[in-house]
């Protein structure tokens, strides 16, 4: 399974006004300019997809580090995919095998991109804040501008004090929904760059596909 973590971070185009001094852009610009001044992220999240259509209901823990041009993610599926910045991992735990792949640097789903990816694809705008039990944020809708994107829409929860999204939902045109939970946000941690590194001598038998 694609890890599509990523598209929750396509964030930011035209401002649609909410008051004098708050609109969408600004919100998210500050979201922005905030995490990309942490030299390390670790990331919890809980995922969830829904497609009523076709009765479909998953659900899903994982884990991601990221560090310069580097990134992890850890599932609780079995499933992991490691970058250092030259080379891709994918590794499937349960069957025991990991396609080997270039770093692509134009590749739209690798999360360092988060913050640059998006500028002139979606339309943004506010809808106001809400209220959860343990914290406000700012709502705001993302609608793709390019008709042949499969996403209709993403609605952001941001928090008003730290600047962290919280939630994501992402709709697809075929009736599915997506739904991000962070529930951890770990910066500034030192991460070590063995973390990005992926050891095949570590899994005896391990199938091995190259796709270099």
């Amino acid at each position: 399974m694609k890890i599509r973590l990523f598209i929750l971070c396509c964030i930011i185009a035209n401002s649609y006004l909410y008051s004098q001094d708050l609109s969408a852009d600004k919100i998210l610009e500050k979201t922005i300019n905030k995490n990309k001044s942490y030299s390390d992220m670790k990331i919890e999240f809980s995922y969830f997809f829904s497609d009523s259509i076709n009765d479909i209901n998953e659900t899903m823990e994982g884990t991601m580090f990221l560090k310069g041009g580097k990134y992890r993610i850890d599932t609780d599926n079995d499933l992991s995919i490691i970058n250092n910045g030259e080379t891709l991992w994918y590794f499937m735990k349960d069957v025991n095998e990991v396609q080997i792949t270039n770093n692509d640097p134009n590749d739209s789903f690798n999360p360092n991109k988060l913050f640059t990816i998006y500028k002139n694809k979606f339309k943004n705008k506010f809808n106001g804040i809400k209220i959860f039990d343990n914290y406000k944020a700012y709502n705001i809708s993302l609608f793709p501008e390019e008709k042949t994107n499969n996403i209709s829409k993403i609605t952001l929860y941001i928090h008003i004090e730290n600047s962290e999204i919280m939630i994501a939902n992402i709709y697809d045109k075929n009736g599915g929904v997506m739904k991000y939970i962070i529930n951890d946000f770990i910066t500034n941690s030192s991460l070590e760059d063995e973390i990005f590194e992926f050891k095949t001598s570590n899994y005896p038998d391990l199938e091995k596909i190259d796709l270099r």
